[in-house]
């Protein structure tokens, strides 16, 4: 026959459970506390890429524009690219190597003036673009009528 149980050992038995409770509790806290760290040092490290980049992508922007003010022969040395270069910029869209603050970019600039937009340039500007990208000038003629034609909301030919 066993021995009943007596209330000093129900009540150890009962006290390990809750102890066992608790550690599990603040073990998952833990891991909670713990994960929530990473991510917030992971969000800190993203805003801090994306101020840098910001610095770097703004000095470029500058960098580009006083170089396009200054006269050639006003250029410093130090600011030359590349000792091969021409110190004038043209906007011919080349990437140029440039580094800044550590980070090592490349600045291209466009002229946007010279782009032609198809939505409005007349027919004789569509053929003599498709006439100087190697189209024969009979079918460049065509295709610049056909554009033209296909802008406009009547079904007639020009």
């Amino acid at each position: 026959m066993s021995a009943p149980h007596s209330t000093d050992q129900t009540q150890a038995g009962v006290a390990l459970i809750l102890v066992l409770w608790v550690l599990t509790l603040l073990t998952v806290m833990a891991l909670g506390l713990t994960a929530a760290q990473r991510s917030e040092t992971a969000l800190t490290e993203n805003q801090i890429d994306e101020a840098r980049f910001r610095a770097v992508a703004d000095a470029a922007i500058a960098y580009a524009m006083y170089s396009f003010l200054m006269p050639a022969d006003a250029l410093p040395e130090d600011l030359q690219v590349d000792p091969g270069d021409a110190p004038v910029w043209v906007p011919n869209g080349v990437p140029r190597p440039w580094g800044f603050g550590g980070m090592m970019v490349e600045i291209a600039v466009f002229n946007e003036q010279s782009r032609i937009n198809l939505n409005v340039a007349p027919p004789e500007l569509l053929g003599a673009l498709l006439v100087a990208l190697g189209v024969p000038e009979d079918e460049a003629g065509a295709l610049a009528d056909a554009i033209a034609d296909w802008r406009d909301a009547d079904d007639l030919r020009l």
